[in-house]
């Protein structure tokens, strides 16, 4: 990876040795979580561990193969936050057309957002994607009788849909799907439970529910959505944005 910086090789001792890694984000993309490993491999390593050419267990020439065990590794995670400028008081985490839809191949998503600058406090609107949908009016259409329909289509006869359907994403569905939401802020020597909130949202067809927050402005923000685990069927979408407010002294 371009981002990471380390030496090709290393000769390790019996006293141990210390590796210079340089980790450089400026050019990753916001609100995204990367994660690689710095891995050190055997030169020349042999499956057998018998070398007859230079008498050194593991060295027979081959080089690195494929399923080589690593002798040690050390994981790198980068999350660099989407930054909102001063000022701003609002953020969408999906455009208009492309809500965050949780199927079965996205059951979450995940956001890091370091609230502006004099932002106290964090609105999380979260609004189903689902329309609902006029009833549908069917008549009495029987031709058969021979008699005069004109009378079979008042109002006494008119058979109307008994459910409302609703569409969208999420198709034809009027039911009450949960989500799970999950914000944290992380500050050393202090407890989670002291900064996070965890929240179960039942969202309706064309529904809004807003979630308040209080936040620390600049400091990264985990925000996660996720399918509740007994919504197995269907589609869940929606649309969710960020109000920034706070009060400040003058």
């Amino acid at each position: 990876v371009d981002f990471i910086t380390c030496p090709d090789k290393l000769l390790m001792t019996r006293s141990g040795k210390l590796i210079s890694i340089t980790v450089d984000p400026r050019n990753l993309t916001p609100g995204v979580v990367y994660s690689e490993h710095v891995r050190g491999y055997v030169e020349n390593y042999s499956d057998d561990g018998i070398d007859d050419t230079n008498g050194i267990d593991g060295i027979d020439g081959k080089g690195l193969g494929t399923g080589q065990p690593f002798i040690f590794d050390i994981p790198i995670v980068v999350v660099k936050p989407i930054v909102i400028a001063p000022g701003v008081g609002e953020y969408s985490l999906n455009s208009t057309r492309n809500p965050l839809v949780f199927d079965d191949s996205t059951v979450r998503h995940r956001h890091f957002v370091a609230p502006p600058e004099g932002c106290q406090f964090v609105d999380v609107v979260v609004t189903d994607t689902r329309q609902l949908k006029q009833p549908t009016r069917c008549h009495d259409t029987d031709s058969g009788s021979g008699s005069d329909t004109s009378s079979n289509n008042s109002a006494d006869t008119s058979i109307y849909d008994s459910e409302l359907s609703y569409g969208g994403v999420g198709g034809d569905d009027g039911t009450v799907r949960m989500i799970v939401m999950h914000a944290l802020q992380i500050f050393n020597g202090t407890p989670y439970k002291h900064n996070e909130k965890d929240v179960y949202i039942q969202m309706k067809p064309g529904n809004t529910q807003v979630v308040s927050l209080c936040v620390h402005a600049g400091v990264t923000m985990e925000l996660c959505l996720g399918k509740f685990w007994s919504t197995t069927t269907g589609v869940v979408s929606c649309n969710v944005k960020l109000q920034f407010r706070g009060v400040t002294v003058s």
